[in-house]
């Protein structure tokens, strides 16, 4: 397999992994405040996150797009891969609504202070949905990827360049 072959697909590979870790650190940095959120502020996290994660969905799209897997068939890619597309789908459902919640809460932070958000059930419900989404989504994503690493492996196309022809 010539390296120029892997070029594209490690790029976008890394592309992958860099959102998916800029999507982590917002996960784990936005819960830390100790002063309540500032209207503007949870806005921005919301573009933010739901932008990190439509990326992610289109480099994952572009880098199904490099392996052989797309140019066999696309209804058998749709097929393979409906739980990650699905799991996209949900993810950024689970973020935008908690985001959304938290910009209303933002909104009126004389009525809800930091310490009274936490004891709402629907804040908590909603936190707790969404990390677990957060997991899922970073699961099927990551798994998505090596299954596709040992697509881009045992390419056919790959193994007849790699052979020394008699």
């Amino acid at each position: 397999m010539d390296v120029s072959d892997l070029e594209p697909y490690s790029s976008r590979l890394s592309g992958i992994y860099v959102l998916l870790m800029g999507d982590a650190l917002l996960n784990a940095l936005e819960h830390t405040n100790v002063t309540p959120s500032t209207q503007l502020g949870t806005v921005s996290l919301l573009t933010v996150q739901v932008v990190l994660r439509l990326l992610v969905l289109l480099m994952m799209c572009a880098l199904v797009a490099s392996t052989n897997r797309w140019e066999a068939s696309i209804m058998d890619f749709l097929v393979t891969f409906k739980g990650v597309f699905s799991t996209h789908l949900f993810a950024l459902l689970c973020c935008f609504l908690l985001r959304v919640y938290r910009v209303m809460l933002a909104s009126y932070p004389e009525e809800f202070t930091v310490s009274s958000q936490w004891e709402q059930p629907v804040h908590m419900v909603l936190v707790v949905v969404h990390l677990l989404a957060s997991l899922l989504f970073y699961y099927t994503n990551l798994s998505a990827v090596l299954d596709l690493g040992d697509v881009m492996r045992s390419s056919p196309a790959a193994s007849s360049r790699s052979r020394p022809t008699s």
